[in-house]
Formats: C-alpha cells, structure tokens, sequence
C-alpha cells in the first residue's frame, strides 16, 4: 500500500482528512525562533506583500512543497533530543502561519503527543476563527510587529492583528514580540513609539525581542524560487540599541 493511501486511511479513522503543508522550508536547529534549540517549520504564502519582508521566499505561494504532517513529524523525531535538552520545541513561521491553520493544529496536536513545545510566529493575519483553537495547542506566540503600523498597511490587515491581539486574552499560550528594526521602514522615532503603544495595549507580554535583518532572515530561496528577493537594508548595532532602551523605559523586558 502506498504512503499517500495509509495517510488518508489513518485520517478518516480519525474522522477527518489529513491536511496538506504547503512548506518553504524545514530548518531542524534553529536559535532564534522561540527559547532553545528549534525545529522551524517555515511555511510558504503571505497575502501582504510587504516591500521590507525579511523572509520574502517564503511569500510566492507557488514556491512551496506539498507535505503532510506525518512526513514533518518524522523528522521532528530525529532532532527531538536536541530541542529536549535545551529547553526548545517546534515553532511554525511564515509566510504566515494562519493561512494554513488546520495543518499547523494537527502538527502542533501531535508535537504535544511528543512532550515538545510548540511556538507560533504569525503577524496575526489570516483564518482568525480557526486561530481560537490552534491557540490553545500554543505554547509560545511570537507576535511580528515590524510591520504591523507600516504605512502601506491596509486597514483590513490592521483590523486583523487587532482582533487576533484580542485573542491571546482568551489563550494560555505565553506572548513575545518580536520587532526586526529596518533603517527607513521602522526606525524613526514615530514608527517606534506606534509599536510601542500597541505592546502596552497588550497584556502579559513577557518579551520584546529586538532583532535586525541579519537575525532573522530565514530561510533562503528554495529551488522552486532561485532568486529570492533582496534583504532589506541591516540596521546598525545603535539603531537597533536605542529602539530597545525605548522599550526597557516603558516597562517591558526588551532584549
């Protein structure tokens, strides 16, 4: 019997159809996507298009690989030593995770089967009725506001992270930010005082990761996008610096 066909079979022994992935990438020890060393799940498509994207191959939905979550949690196994001893787990990105919410809850489901944690990195767009319950398979949001108050954001995408802020209220899943600081997207002093604003409007934030390009820019074009999109400009060590001392000023644990 194919793999394809014990797949479905074992599905609809639960009473569902397994859901398909569409993933940019599998990057099994990663260090800045959650506490420890992490298996990240990089999925692929972003209905925002922002021009200052720091992962902007994982945008273009058709630049992705079909995989079912069985064949991600097999090799989730392989590294599970190293995500136990340290203290890490499994955190799904983007492109943006809600765009694929039933994927990611039945991953998260079984990553709890495994005694590992699990981690979301979303900017809080996509399926916010589906996010309610992928939440409470949540350990850890990181919540992306690098361009959250971007001045090309439509309202309906700043309508969506507000109503998806509102949900962490409701969920037990602890809640870091995470801001990556561009030199002219970002920076200034307005761009900085609106996220801050938005942080302090948020309960129980327990971090505010502070990041430049260089941090976070995972993964590369895959074989599917050879040419990937340019980085956007590297903040230096003081910009980045004092967008943080803004952040420890008023209150919050900014590192």
């Amino acid at each position: 019997m194919r793999q394809g066909t014990i797949i479905a079979n074992a599905a609809a022994d639960r009473g569902a159809v397994a859901p398909i992935g569409h993933v940019a990438a599998l990057e099994p020890r990663t260090l800045n996507q959650g506490p420890g060393v992490r298996f990240t799940v990089y999925l692929q498509g972003c209905r925002l298009r922002c021009p200052d994207c720091v992962c902007a191959a994982t945008d273009p939905c058709f630049c992705s690989r079909a995989v079912t979550v069985p064949t991600v949690i097999g090799q989730i196994r392989t590294f599970r030593e190293f995500m136990t001893l340290s203290g890490g787990g499994v955190t799904v990105a983007g492109g943006e995770p809600l765009r694929q919410p039933g994927f990611v809850a039945q991953l998260f489901r079984q990553c709890r089967d495994l005694g590992l944690s699990t981690a979301l990195n979303t900017q809080g767009i996509g399926n916010l009725f589906a996010a309610r319950s992928l939440l409470r398979l949540t350990d850890l949001v990181v919540l992306d506001i690098t361009g959250a108050c971007h001045d090309d954001a439509s309202d309906a995408t700043m309508i969506d992270t507000g109503r998806f802020s509102r949900l962490l209220g409701d969920s037990p899943a602890a809640l870091w930010l995470r801001y990556v600081v561009i030199p002219g997207i970002n920076d200034d002093d307005d761009a900085v005082a609106q996220r801050l604003a938005f942080a302090q409007s948020l309960d129980d934030v327990e971090r505010v990761e502070i990041r430049t390009v260089s941090d976070v820019r995972e993964p590369q074009a895959g074989p599917l996008c050879p040419g990937g999109a340019p980085a956007p400009r590297q903040a230096d060590a003081t910009a980045v610096d004092r967008v943080r001392r803004r952040f420890r000023a008023a209150g919050l644990y900014a590192a």
